[in-house]
């Protein structure tokens, strides 16, 4: 099968499952429910989460950067449900195939449903937390609407690369299993060494921590306007590149596997 002809098979996989997007949206929906099933507050436990969170480490941690509550905070919250996003992602898309084993058998659909079906439930998650930051602005000085635009095109860019990233690893993972184990134990790192719970400015020797780090790149072009400020063009150029060079790599990878991937599981 040729290169040409993986991409194409994978955009056509894509394209009919982005168009049963009643069903996996329906589906994402339904098992966001299922976890909180006999719930008193439901997914409402999500957005109580990330607070709690919030307040337990907030106080501590500005003080501990001598930052003020009103910056610290918003940054804490904004961080966090971009992580909790990107990295819910990865490690779904790691076991996606073997949970949905008996679906790919046994019913004709295309098999990216699935990627948008975790896509979909992790971005109403995200949408949850995100209202916090939302409840959270009273409390904080308001950025400018026009940079709230620039925070939605870099969602959209997070978006695009976590569909290449869901691609990309739900097919390694369908044939290596230790994959999701492996990343779950890279993930912890990753975490403490992007600006989540620590603010760049707060390292002494950040550049190569953040320069480097592409979750840094990737949450900061949707982060750092929403805070008033602005994301660096290096930033923007590195998720972009990210974007481009996953999307072709996944494409050519999972068209020339998807037909084994029931084999493997």
């Amino acid at each position: 099968m040729s290169t040409a002809d993986c991409i194409k098979s994978s955009i056509q996989d894509l394209a009919l499952a982005l168009s049963k997007w009643q069903l996996w949206s329906k589906l994402g929906w339904n098992d966001l429910q299922k976890r909180f099933r006999r719930s008193i507050i439901g997914p409402l436990w999500v957005m109580l989460s990330l607070v709690i969170f919030v307040l337990a480490l907030g106080s501590i941690y500005a003080e501990l950067f001598n930052q003020s509550l009103s910056v610290y905070v918003p940054h804490l919250i904004l961080g966090m449900a971009a992580w909790t996003f990107i990295s819910s992602v990865i490690m779904e898309s790691s076991r996606v195939f073997v949970h949905e084993g008996q679906y790919l058998k046994q019913v004709r659909l295309p098999t990216t449903t699935f990627i948008y079906i975790l896509l979909w439930r992790n971005l109403i998650i995200f949408l949850y937390q995100f209202a916090v930051f939302l409840l959270a602005l009273p409390l904080i000085d308001i950025p400018p609407v026009g940079n709230w635009l620039l925070a939605a095109a870099g969602l959209v860019l997070i978006i695009a690369n976590c569909i290449w990233i869901g691609l990309f690893i739900s097919i390694i993972s369908a044939r290596f299993h230790d994959i999701g184990e492996l990343l779950g134990n890279v993930l912890r790192i990753v975490f403490f060494i992007t600006p989540i719970i620590w603010l760049p400015s707060s390292s002494f020797k950040h550049d190569i921590v953040t320069d480097f780090n592409p979750f840094y790149h990737l949450i900061e072009i949707f982060r750092a306007y929403l805070l008033g400020d602005s994301a660096s063009m290096t930033s923007w150029l590195a998720a972009g590149s990210i974007c481009v060079i996953g999307w072709l790599t996944s494409l050519i990878l999972f068209g020339k596997y998807k037909h084994k991937i029931p084999f493997w599981i």
